[in-house]
């Protein structure tokens, strides 16, 4: 008896592990790279005011 519930919970078990683990990088990219992209966004706009400012008033 005890050998076929751990079997059925060894398979649920594997079951149950892939199909979350691909659900959650898709999200976890999108996100990374909303993120990514909004820090990227406002580090360069950042960067051309003041970086422009600086490179104008230098020379």
């Amino acid at each position: 008896m005890p050998g076929h519930p751990n079997g059925v919970n060894v398979t649920v078990n594997v079951n149950t592990n892939p199909a979350p683990a691909p659900a959650p990088p898709p999200a976890l990219r999108l996100l990374g790279y909303a993120a990514i992209g909004l820090l990227v966004i406002g580090f360069i706009v950042g960067q051309l005011v003041v970086g422009g400012m600086i490179t104008f008033t230098l020379p």
